[in-house]
């Protein structure tokens, strides 16, 4: 017999072999005897382990979506729902986030009607807005990169709400705080900056990649261009990070015909550039370099110029050699932080010449700019 390994009892492990060969005896599956047939009470035991221990998740998924239903339906009915109820209602939203987040139960929740309840909680302004935010993450994830969704979500009317919500603040045009006044399903009071970053979020997600929705963006009636306007004017810097990344996005997009890009660069290009030349923030100067360039390459260069002079875009004229340390922005925060964004040069080369992403961020403001 093996000797007990080092700081282990010498009896006790004799006698944890004993037991051992004494349960090999027995059937646990080593001994050379035919296995019994299971008795009725171990097939009865076997089969409710199986079915608890196994979730039907689609099932699940349409649990919550009606627990989520009955438990706004004070909210419909003109009453604001208690902070021990809001707290349940959001474990349980986020609970169906992790359910949607595998594509094929995203899909499964479209086909179990779980679009209408979502966007009922998303829309009614007496719903807490922890719980309208839930709402729109998961609608977000159920449509990002999900053709079969974001059909399902446009014909619901999904994008103008999102676009609502994302332009509704207490800076909103006269017109469109009348137009949402008139609207009964319009949010009641201003949404909060976080709040109209998730409804922005839903908004890409639904739109990108969707020939009908960039399309319905550009439209009067949505509104999608200005309220990315909206979104950039803000003082919230996330806000305006993220409205930088999806005007990037959707000017890429092969979808935006001319039209299209006319309607983006007339209401949005001024605002970039100014963004450009004065925000201290780093990751949004450079996405808004990005989307000028974007704008250049595709055929904006020469109103670029005249909008934003020298100080936009430039290719990058500085090569690295071996000997040459790659430059990162992190190496001088305090300039970071003062630097206007200038170039190397003016902006007096053709769109076609800019090549895509070589862009000068950070330099030294050059004399005369």
């Amino acid at each position: 017999m093996a000797s007990a390994p080092d700081g282990v009892d010498p009896a006790a492990w004799a006698a944890l072999l004993k037991w051992s060969i004494a349960q090999t005896a027995e059937g646990d599956g080593t001994s050379s005897e035919p296995p019994a047939p299971l008795s009725k009470e171990k097939k009865e035991f076997l089969e409710a382990v199986m079915k608890d221990g196994v979730v039907d998740l689609v099932k699940r998924a349409g649990e919550i979506l009606e627990a989520l239903h009955e438990g706004t339906k004070p909210c419909r009915e003109g009453t604001a729902i208690d902070d021990d109820a809001t707290d349940r209602l959001v474990g349980l939203m986020e609970e169906l986030m992790d359910i949607v987040e595998q594509i094929d139960f995203a899909m499964a929740l479209v086909q179990i009607g779980g679009v209408s309840p979502l966007l009922a909680i998303i829309e009614n302004g007496l719903v807490a807005e922890e719980l309208r935010r839930e709402a729109l993450a998961v609608l977000a994830t159920v449509a990002q990169n999900n053709p079969y969704a974001q059909d399902a979500l446009m014909s619901q009317g999904a994008l103008p709400i999102f676009v609502r919500i994302a332009d509704s603040s207490a800076s909103a045009s006269t017109d469109a705080a009348a137009d949402a006044a008139a609207d009964a399903s319009a949010p009641a009071t201003p949404a909060s900056n976080q709040l109209r970053l998730k409804a922005l979020h839903a908004m890409s997600c639904l739109a990108r990649g969707n020939t009908a929705a960039e399309a319905a963006l550009v439209s009067a009636e949505v509104r999608g261009v200005e309220t990315l306007e909206s979104c950039l004017a803000t003082d919230f810097i996330r806000l305006q990070r993220k409205a930088t990344f999806v005007t990037s996005a959707l000017i890429l997009s092969d979808d935006a015909d001319a039209a299209a890009l006319a309607a983006y660069y007339g209401r949005l290009a001024p605002i970039l550039v100014a963004q450009a030349e004065t925000s201290g923030d780093i990751d949004l100067r450079e996405n808004t370099v990005k989307a000028l360039t974007t704008f250049a390459n595709r055929g904006f260069g020469e109103s670029i110029k005249e909008v934003g002079g020298h100080a936009c875009i430039a290719p990058h004229t500085h090569r690295r050699t071996a000997a040459t340390p790659p430059r990162r922005h992190a190496a001088t925060p305090p300039r970071r932080q003062t630097t206007k964004l200038q170039t190397t040069t003016p902006l007096d080369r053709t769109p076609a010449s800019i090549p895509h992403g070589l862009i000068t961020i950070l330099t030294p403001p050059s004399p005369g700019c």
